[in-house]
């Protein structure tokens, strides 16, 4: 996914972070894009305008990052079906990012919420797999004990460039590292930002990184690649065991579609 303000021709999904950013969709083909709509103001922009449009909300694909229950009840009422709430987390080592997200993604299912998860993406490749197949072992545990939400929990990578990344070349590198280890631990989409902000040759490459990874490494054509590797099975239940002792992860379930460069 990309920022909708960035303007870089067709791709499969956008992230909308401001109200005004609304009016920048290809409203044209809506139904074929995967959206997040980040925050309550930029959710109301998009839910008044999609009332506008000849579209069933259900057919789309668009998750929010919401902090109001009742505008999720208005958004639901409309006939979007979510997820409606994403849970992050800033931490910089993979055990506490990942007790931060289970806490929070337990407390948000115990509610009856629909979730989606947000992850950092690292440069230590057997690392990231480990983490994002822990990640989705453990919150789809708590998923599938809740009949109202019993489906795969989605989730999103996120690549950052480290501040001290200072070329082009080196950013190239560190973004693939971050997204193939993603990919293979199952992500469903993936977000790299831009080596530089209002850059068009940094968007681009940032863009065609993940198009390529996608449709000419065809990361995504085997569910769990990773299943059965020794190392990045106990580096995954030593994950697991440390946020949630005592837990037994079976096979890892595999993630609902391809992920799309966003």
């Amino acid at each position: 996914m990309i920022p909708v303000s960035e303007n870089l021709g067709p791709v499969d999904g956008y992230i909308v972070r401001e109200s005004a950013d609304v009016a920048k969709l290809p409203l044209s083909n809506l139904h074929t894009l995967a959206l997040h709509i980040e925050g309550d103001e930029a959710a109301k922009a998009f839910s008044a305008k999609a009332a506008t449009l000849p579209i069933d909300p259900s057919r789309l694909d668009v998750s929010f990052a919401l902090s109001s229950s009742e505008l999720e009840r208005q958004l639901a009422g409309q006939g979007f079906v979510g997820p409606f709430y994403r849970v992050p987390s800033n931490a910089s080592d993979a055990a506490t990012e990942l007790k931060e997200i289970f806490a929070a993604a337990k407390l948000h299912i115990d509610n009856g919420r629909k979730i989606s998860i947000a992850m950092k993406a690292g440069l230590n490749l057997f690392q990231t797999i480990a983490k994002f197949r822990a990640a989705r072992l453990l919150v789809q545990s708590v998923m599938d004990t809740k009949s109202k939400i019993a489906e795969p929990v989605f989730i999103h990578g996120e690549f950052v460039r480290a501040p001290d990344t200072s070329s082009l070349e080196t950013y190239m590198l560190h973004a693939t590292a971050a997204l193939f280890g993603a990919s293979l631990g199952g992500c469903d989409s993936f977000t790299i930002e831009p080596f530089a902000k209002d850059d068009g040759l940094a968007a681009r490459m940032a863009r065609n990184i993940q198009l390529v990874l996608r449709d000419e490494a065809g990361l995504w054509q085997v569910a769990d690649p990773a299943y059965g590797a020794a190392e990045i099975e106990k580096l995954t239940r030593d994950y697991c065991e440390a946020v949630w002792p005592g837990f037994a992860p079976p096979q890892i379930a595999a993630p609902k579609s391809a992920p799309r460069p966003t």
